[in-house]
């Protein structure tokens, strides 16, 4: 199973805040909002992550790059790209030729839930099928 993470957005309800960094990269505790939904995916045996971002966040892939995966072995991270941002459906919509006919988990970075809850129950779900 894969996850995807549409990180494209402008962040508009977070101003000002994300004029200066990304709403994926701001903290939430002791981590950017983005390492704790990778911690999710991870956690709940995902290992092929998408990340979808856009010209202007080039700071999601020098922290995820340099930060999280340092500590992740085995978990394939691919970057996939949105050439402006016109919504969450042409973002996944970029990401369509990544995804083939494989089960996708969409992972939002501002939608945070506990490492051991949905996601972990749903792909333990899925499985079973």
């Amino acid at each position: 199973m894969k996850a995807l993470i549409p990180a494209a957005g402008l962040g508009t309800r977070w101003y000002p805040w994300a004029r200066v960094v990304p709403k994926e990269l701001l903290p939430v505790g002791r981590h950017p909002a983005i390492h704790l939904i990778l911690d999710e995916a991870v956690a709940a045996g995902i290992d092929d992550i998408g990340i979808i971002i856009r010209y202007g966040k080039e700071l999601i892939r020098i922290y995820v790059e340099q930060i999280w995966q340092s500590s992740q072995a085995g978990v394939k991270l691919t970057w996939l790209f949105q050439d402006h941002p016109l919504g969450v459906g042409d973002a996944l919509l970029s990401a369509k030729g990544w995804i083939g006919g494989e089960p996708v988990a969409v992972l939002y970075p501002d939608e945070l839930h506990p490492v051991s809850g949905g996601l972990a129950k749903l792909v333990a779900a899925f499985s079973k099928r």
